[in-house]
């Protein structure tokens, strides 16, 4: 039986020369999928190359919308992580002038970006200034290695205006891999031309607040940011968004409080009476259902799983798993996270050997913040079930219950065609896809699922939701 159930915070050489191509905008939303990018022309397309290099471009693509310029580019071969591990440069020549900026192959470029230092520099007049990522509205996609990127880059930064002094309708790219060995698009000199249209790209259609329909499950994931509901002063701002969303189950990372969050959440809805999990570590699961079993699931008590009685709503319990794994540069720590996930959740459904019983095609619904920032490997062991460590975790399994994999849930900003779930502006980091939500489909599907952006969101529908812009943004 499917139910909805919601959550909350996916060989020709083009010359280089182009001043006769038409250009438009488009609708692309920076989420780590391409789909959207199958509607815009190619600019260029690199030949392979057959000096076995690690970084061989292929094809790039460009437009805009009202706010951003887009940039796509892919590989031929490898997997790349576009925040490290890399000395790829993007440089811009943003009036199309090649005796301004940096003179490189034949181009004055306004702006060079290194993506593995998370730096640039603006050339202006000349004087050099230092960028951070905040400083062009850098948004990229994915946050994991891949062979393809999208990337945007604010249309009013001080970069591409040249500090106010312009309204820049055209331009020139050259993107490289750097070293002595570099490969570079295009590999003619002069770059690539792109121009930025007068046409009206339409702003995205808002995503509604509300639930499609009235008995669809919601769920919050919420990293809280060092036990941040108990904070005096930002605990006003959790309030507001709990109460605006109406959740059904809310789970938690970053919150090592066992005996005040129950308390907390049920003066929020004194109207209903709700049940909160043991705190396991930093997690914590709370509910308008009953909890039936609640438990840890890994030896790094990064993960934990809890089973709510959902069986009116539902026709059978509902299975949630919680999870916030290792940090940053971590990658060993979190693939061995996720192995050992994989193999405990193997063990349980085939052989019954788990922390708590349950019936067979559980709805499971697994959320946290993942923190994914290095290899893809790690989000493709969660959705498909592909170990690493076979030696110590034993063979692969395919997690859903039909023996397939199970769906890594892509979720738009309310109000921005934006992916990201974290961002700090003063970071080196831009903002990224941490927080994930995985389900099996061979049991629910899905209703109105969103990330929740409040500085995106107009204050006619602040107000009516009773939220102010600065909500979101800790």
């Amino acid at each position: 039986m499917k139910t909805r159930t919601i959550s909350l915070y996916r060989k020709i050489r083009i010359v280089s020369f182009f001043s006769g191509l038409v250009f438009a905008g488009h609708t692309i939303t920076i989420d780590g999928q391409f789909q959207d990018w199958d509607q815009v022309p190619l600019a260029y397309t690199d030949p392979q190359s057959s000096d076995q290099m690690s970084a061989d471009f292929a094809d790039l693509k460009i437009t805009y919308d009202m706010e951003f310029i887009f940039i796509y580019f892919n590989f031929y071969e490898n997997e790349f992580l576009l925040q490290d591990w890399n000395n790829f440069h993007l440089l811009l020549d943003t009036d199309n002038d090649g005796s301004t900026g940096l003179a490189i192959d034949g181009i004055g470029a306004e702006l060079d970006w290194t993506f593995g230092s998370r730096s640039g520099v603006q050339y202006l007049n000349g004087n050099q200034y230092e960028l951070w990522q905040n400083d062009i509205s850098l948004r990229i996609g994915p946050t994991i290695t891949s062979q393809e990127f999208e990337i945007g880059i604010a249309k009013n930064s001080g970069t591409l205006t040249m500090n106010g002094s312009q309204v820049m309708v055209n331009g020139r790219i050259i993107i490289n891999s750097g070293g002595s060995t570099q490969d570079q698009i295009p590999d003619e000199p002069g770059g690539v031309y792109f121009s930025i249209g007068d046409d009206v790209v339409p702003d995205p259609v808002p995503i509604p607040l509300v639930r499609r329909h009235e008995d669809d499950i919601r769920i919050i994931s919420y990293n809280t940011w060092n036990n941040g509901i108990l904070d005096d002063e930002r605990m006003p701002r959790f309030k507001r968004i709990i109460q605006a969303l109406d959740p059904d189950v809310i789970a938690l990372q970053e919150h090592w409080d066992w005996d005040e969050i129950d308390d907390i959440i049920q003066s929020w809805f004194p109207q209903e009476e709700w049940y909160a999990s043991w705190t396991y570590r930093d997690l914590v699961v709370l509910s308008r259902f009953p909890i039936l079993e609640d438990a840890n699931m890994i030896s790094s008590e990064r993960t934990m799983a809890v089973l709510l009685d959902t069986e009116s709503e539902l026709g059978k319990d509902l299975l949630i798993f919680n999870s916030h794994l290792s940090c940053c540069a971590n990658n060993d720590d979190r693939q061995e996270q996720v192995d050992e996930f994989i193999s405990v959740w193997r063990d349980w459904i085939s052989g019954g050997d788990g922390p708590f019983e349950f019936e067979m095609e559980t709805p499971f619904v697994h959320v946290g913040d993942f923190n994914f920032v290095g290899y893809r490997q790690q989000v493709e062991t969660i959705r498909t079930g592909d170990i690493q460590n076979e030696a110590d975790h034993g063979p692969d399994f395919p997690p859903d219950w039909d023996s397939s994999d199970i769906v890594d849930l892509f979720s738009r900003h309310t109000h921005k065609r934006m992916g990201y779930t974290w961002r700090s502006d003063g970071s080196s980091f831009n903002p990224g896809k941490l927080d994930y939500v995985f389900y099996s489909d061979a049991t629910i599907d899905t209703g109105r699922h969103f990330t929740l952006n409040t500085l995106a969101i107009d204050e006619g529908t602040l107000s009516e939701m009773g939220l102010e812009s600065e909500d979101t943004n800790e």
